[in-house]
């Protein structure tokens, strides 16, 4: 079964609701890579639109840590995607946001944005143990984002931590959004291939690709 993947939406929710329906309509179940929005209700129980329960999202640096996890939506922090029928594939939430500074805490930037240090022991044991070939994120690995993002930067905790995945095992596949561009390259990573592909849903950005099925 093909899962439909969403590139970052930034509260555009109507945007969101239409692709949703048109996942719907092609009999397709949809996960949403992070930076959905703030307001899940806006997203998902409106009275123009109900979202069905066949649609999901993980969260990136721009989603509402004090909410989330109340929402039935959200699929956690990380794992498989064995609970809709996928156990080839893997997510984990998760980025840092560089504008960090000019944000409020607690309504639009949360600390708790990247997993602790804690989880992503967890989540390299677990990795290891299942070595899936998707893995689907909001980020992407640290080489990746030296070549998105222009200097100075500082590759993120979760970039450090996705390097470290590659470095126990390579996935065929890795969609990530974040970086507002669209990109779907192979590339060669420890001797191995890897597709590399970067999403984008928001609209105003216009990119080219703006979801993926696998």
């Amino acid at each position: 079964m093909k899962i439909r993947i969403i590139g970052d939406i930034h509260a555009n929710y109507e945007h969101y609701q239409n692709i949703c329906g048109q996942a719907e309509k092609e009999g397709l179940t949809t996960v949403q890579l992070g930076d959905l929005g703030f307001d899940y209700d806006k997203a998902y129980r409106t009275p123009e639109a109900e979202i069905s329960s066949q649609h999901y999202f993980f969260g990136g640096n721009h989603d509402n840590y004090s909410t989330i996890t109340y929402e039935p939506h959200n699929l956690g922090d990380h794992g498989n995607l064995d609970c809709l029928g996928r156990p080839d594939i893997y997510f984990i939430r998760g980025a840092s946001t560089v504008d960090k500074w000019r944000r409020t805490e607690g309504v639009n930037w949360f600390p708790e944005e990247e997993l602790s240090y804690y989880t992503m022991c967890e989540v390299l044991k677990e990795w290891e143990k299942q070595k899936p070939d998707i893995l689907i994120t909001h980020d992407c690995a640290a080489a990746e984002q030296w070549r998105l993002v222009p200097p100075p930067f500082k590759p993120s905790r979760t970039g450090s931590l996705i390097t470290s995945m590659y470095n126990v095992h390579v996935p065929k596949i890795h969609v990530f959004g974040h970086y507002h561009v669209s990109l779907d390259e192979t590339v060669i990573v420890n001797n191995k291939e890897i597709r590399l592909v970067c999403i984008c849903a928001d609209p105003n950005f216009q990119n080219e690709k703006e979801t993926i099925d696998i």
